[in-house]
């Protein structure tokens, strides 16, 4: 019995023996998990100025561009610097088929202050009665060449009268940004004279 005892013992001794040395520590389980460093990509945009002072050849562009005509299209292409209350400008003159553009551009930044066209080709028939056009005439062929609806600005100035010898109706009207002058011939709807310019505050 006592043999038997004893083998039991053994063997449980051992098989004890034989767990603890197969047990291996496990590396990953001791060690605690480190995070990467995340690394910071600051990425830096520079805005090209829109401020810039412009030179002649640039005035003209703007000019040229404002009214969608090319260098060689025009004719009497000049370009003169200009003071206007103290501010510098570049005073654009061109022709081009038979429309006459004046632009004042600014110096400092290349803005349009005003821009004047004279053109001969009529936006409106004369009446059927050979009487000429009629003051709501006046004012749609001067809202159709500005792009405009009436319900768009506010009518300023609409008469009749003689300007140089002419039978002409004065047209003014603006909106939000813009002011708008017409002189258009009372005969037949031609523009005579027409120039927008940004609202002063």
């Amino acid at each position: 019995m006592k043999r038997y005892l004893s083998l039991i013992l053994l063997v449980g001794s051992l098989l004890l023996s034989a767990g603890c040395s197969s047990k291996k520590p496990s590396s990953a389980a001791s060690e605690s998990e480190s995070s990467m460093p995340e690394t910071s990509v600051a990425v830096t945009e520079t805005a090209a100025s829109t401020n810039t002072a412009v030179d002649a050849e640039q005035a003209k562009a703007i000019a040229l561009v404002d009214a969608g005509v090319r260098e060689e299209d025009t004719t009497f292409l000049q370009v003169a610097p200009d003071r206007e209350n103290g501010t510098e400008l570049f005073d654009v003159e061109f022709t081009a088929e038979n429309t006459e553009y004046d632009y004042e551009i600014r110096v400092s930044d290349g803005e349009i202050v005003s821009r004047k066209r004279e053109e001969g080709p009529s936006l409106s028939a004369p009446s059927a009665d050979g009487s000429g056009i009629t003051k709501e005439d006046a004012l749609a062929v001067a809202l159709k060449h500005a792009g405009l609806n009436e319900s768009d600005v506010s009518v300023t100035k609409l008469v009749r009268e003689t300007e140089d010898g002419a039978d002409v109706f004065k047209v003014e009207f603006q909106n939000d940004t813009t002011e708008y002058e017409y002189e258009i011939l009372a005969s037949d709807g031609t523009i005579r004279e027409n120039e927008s310019e940004p609202v002063h505050d």
